[in-house]
């Protein structure tokens, strides 16, 4: 019989390509700008943050022929605080897999060295997601569940856009005034159809309406980092930074509701003519940036291409028209510059000033050092287990300085 392809398939060579990569999102552009704002070293104590609250001086008419002159009164000082929160990001391996892919004889790549090299960036990552909340940790809410542990957290403006694959999640009754335990995010979560698996532990227990949030808080309410819908925000309730917003109109941030309608040019207009209302001509100083989802973004382009007038030179041997336009100018709102993220909320556009944005800080982001090396072995009751880990840590917190210079619209369409 002639010699068959069974026959020789252990002498052939496999044929292995480069590494793959892409296969997962890597956005973090709210705070790879963030990052470059101000940064404010401090101790652990609460960082007292002075603020001119509200002018001096008293005017009025008189009469300089021996009339009173009245009296006078200076400016209104106040302060408020802040205080980093402490957050770490673990990498952990084998031993088995960090001596099996060391050099290029055994792997294409050395998985420990590209997994602390990645390890960084992941954390920022995390850390652009968590800048979406507005200060309580929260992640999604669950609205429905079939089969446990998958829920459907449908809309908000997030869906399951925030988790992250296993990450650890803190559950929280729909008051956060329960804490229900931990879980982690078992599979990758769907992000088109707002689904996410969670481990089995709390799978009774876990209902509609309850909130998922950022692994680690127990505290009732959570308090975790001030993102930007805890600074841009037109909320009357609650509180900004120690301060009673219904005490403070100071603290209010312009906004335009849009009541579930698609974006216009005409909202665009109202919201900077409302923040010019509120401080004057502030777009002719400052960083400023229109910060929106992909799909509001799609929107914007619909109007754009709704207004646009074209015109085919004479004698044109090219009739098609690139109906896409100019990719740069597509980037430009009212001579802004527009920033586009998948991490946005998907209802909402903001301008934000990022020169009026800081980070209070008393750690930046590194590897810790423990008994002199970022690399730990993992000890277990009677020894170690054949286990190493990095840590990543860091202690921020994140300050918009003035909440009024600075916008929004909320409550877009989702176009699809």
């Amino acid at each position: 019989m002639a010699q068959s392809y069974t026959d020789v398939a252990a002498v052939q060579i496999e044929a292995i390509t480069p590494l793959l990569t892409g296969f997962f999102d890597e956005e973090d552009s709210l705070f790879s700008k963030f990052e470059k704002v101000q940064s404010q070293p401090q101790s652990g104590r609460a960082m007292r943050i002075p603020i001119e609250l509200r002018p001096g001086g008293k005017m009025r008419y008189v009469s300089l022929d021996n009339g009173s002159l009245g009296t006078g009164s200076g400016p209104v000082y106040d302060y408020a605080s802040v205080t980093p929160v402490d957050s770490v990001f673990n990498l952990s391996w084998s031993l088995k897999s960090k001596f099996t892919t060391d050099n290029d004889s055994k792997a294409v790549v050395d998985t420990v060295q590209r997994t602390i090299a990645s390890g960084i960036k992941e954390a920022k990552l995390h850390v652009d997601k968590h800048l979406q909340t507005s200060g309580t940790g929260i992640l999604a809410t669950v609205t429905a569940h079939g089969s446990a542990p998958t829920y459907s957290v449908v809309g908000n403006g997030f869906g399951a856009r925030l988790l992250r694959h296993n990450d650890p999640i803190s559950v929280y009754d729909s008051t956060q005034a329960n804490y229900r335990g931990e879980v982690y995010v078992s599979g990758t979560p769907d992000y088109k159809n707002e689904t996410v698996t969670l481990s089995s532990t709390l799978a009774g227990a876990i209902t509609s309406t309850d909130k998922l949030c950022v692994g680690g808080l127990t505290a009732t309410p959570p308090s975790y980092i001030y993102g930007l819908p805890y600074h841009h925000s037109a909320s009357t309730a609650g509180t900004w930074l120690g301060w009673t917003r219904a005490n403070y109109p100071e603290v209010i941030t312009p906004n335009v509701a849009a009541g579930s309608t698609n974006l216009t040019v005409s909202m665009v207009h109202k919201l900077m003519a409302i923040m010019e209302g509120e401080l004057g001509d502030i777009f002719e100083t400052g960083n400023w940036t229109w910060y929106m989802h992909p799909k509001q973004h799609f929107q914007l382009l619909q109007l754009m291409s709704q207004i646009s007038e074209i015109h085919l030179p004479m004698g044109s041997g090219n009739s098609e028209v690139d109906m896409a336009f100019n990719r740069k100018n597509q980037r430009k709102l009212a001579s802004l510059p527009v920033m586009t993220s998948i991490n946005a909320d998907q209802s909402r556009i903001d301008l934000i000033d990022l020169q009026n944005w800081m980070r209070a800080t008393y750690k930046d982001l590194s590897f810790l050092k423990l008994a002199g090396s970022t690399v730990l072995p993992v000890p277990n009751s009677t020894s170690y287990d054949a286990t190493e880990m990095s840590v990543l840590a860091w202690s921020q917190q994140f300050v918009c300085k003035n909440p009024r210079r600075g916008g929004y619209i909320s409550g877009l369409t989702v176009p699809f």
